[in-house]
């Protein structure tokens, strides 16, 4: 009995060696099923993403280009108040127009500088030429002949004229090639209290100004920023009230937007701009705005879309090897490439306040353009409507 008492001890330990192998194995098995299917659900989702990337936007049946230019339906999806109108994102979006301007901010932006460009000191000058009058007087009484004199104080006169004329033209060449081609800066989404300090530094830094499409209930929020944008020269226009495509599709709902925006914007500045500007939310390709540009027409608007932008609002499809600003960068360029290629058509660049990457990459867009020739303009210097 105690021979087999001692032989039935190991033949325990070995079954049950050989359970804990069979399951260790069976853990590791489970384990790399996993992972191989995590690994295939990711490969799906980046081909996912891959296809997309939207095709190619053609005014017409003549036009080709490889860049594609998307709608609001793409670009604001965040910002829209009702999303049943959009096309289906792979993502689910919750970011509102406010988003960014709901943000506790410890302090107030600065009010920046309304001008940085010094004009020649006229008055200084006057100063700085009496002395020399005066001296040219008494010399006339002492002197037969002081004619020499007053030519020489005259061609100083006009050299400084000259002088201070040559340095405006350069400040101007500089802001403004003279190729003939304007690019339009829109900015849509705002007044944003975060980012609009920034732009509008940076715009004045360049010499550049620009059109900022409003959205009445901010408008209401933060008056003095939209003073102090249509303080520094850039036009005004309006992005409706409560930037919801859904009502202006309603019957009178166009008119309630903008009578609404246009009471929160003389409250702001004293009065609605004399060129009245329109940007549908969603832009005019939008169900909500086909039928409804004659009737913009009648109230006294012009409303324009664009053929140009960073996509900014799309900054969820970054893929993750490019960095957002590669990623911003590569969407203008290309887009560049199709608003450019356009017959007959302004360049008019799409860009949203609400995000902070625009705002610290709007140097680099301005150089860029510059780079390719283009002065700036405002879209209230425009005769006419421009949509796809």
């Amino acid at each position: 009995m105690k021979h087999r008492a001692a032989n039935h001890k190991p033949y325990t330990a070995l079954r049950i060696s050989r359970i804990l192998t069979v399951a260790i194995l069976a853990i590791f098995t489970v384990l790399a099923v996993s992972c191989a299917n995590f690994a295939s659900r990711v490969s799906a989702e980046d081909a996912y993403l891959t296809r997309r990337t939207v095709v190619p936007y053609r005014r017409d049946t003549t036009e080709t280009s490889s860049a594609h230019i998307p709608t609001e339906t793409e670009v604001c999806a965040e910002t829209a108040s009702d999303a049943s109108i959009y096309t289906p994102l792979p993502a689910t979006t919750e970011i509102e127009v406010s988003s960014d301007n709901t943000e506790s901010l410890e302090s107030e932006p600065a009010a920046p500088v309304t001008d940085i460009t010094e004009e020649p000191d006229d008055t200084a000058e006057s100063d700085a030429a009496e002395p020399k009058t005066a001296d040219i007087s008494a010399a006339a009484e002492t002197t037969a002949d002081t004619s020499p004199a007053a030519d020489i104080t005259a061609d100083t006169s006009t050299a400084a004229e000259t002088t201070a004329d040559t340095s405006i033209a350069a400040e101007t060449a500089a802001a403004k090639p003279s190729s003939g081609k304007v690019a339009y800066l829109t900015f849509d989404d705002g007044p944003n209290k975060k980012n609009i300090a920034t732009i509008l530094d940076t715009l004045d830094e360049y010499g550049v100004k620009a059109t900022f499409f409003t959205v009445g209930y901010l408008v209401d929020r933060y008056p003095e920023l939209v003073a102090d944008c249509a303080e520094r020269g850039h036009a005004i226009g309006c992005h409706s009230y409560d930037h919801d495509s859904a009502r202006i599709q309603k019957e009178g709902g166009l008119e309630a937007e903008i009578s609404e925006w246009e009471t929160a914007i003389t409250a702001a500045l004293g009065e609605v701009p004399d060129e009245k500007l329109f940007r549908f939310p969603g832009g005019s390709t939008k169900k909500s705005a086909l039928d409804l540009k004659g009737k913009l027409d009648e109230l006294g608007y012009k409303g324009y879309d664009w053929n140009c932008l960073n996509n900014d609002s799309m900054l969820k499809k970054c893929p993750a090897d490019m960095t957002k600003e590669d990623w911003l960068k590569k969407n203008f360029t290309d887009t560049y490439k199709y608003g450019s290629s356009l017959k007959n058509a302004p360049l008019i660049i799409l860009l949203h306040e609400t995000y902070t990457e625009t705002a610290d990459m709007l140097g680099w867009i301005i150089e860029f353009l510059q780079d390719e020739g283009y002065s700036f303009g405002t879209l209230d210097e425009l005769d006419s409507s421009w949509y796809y």
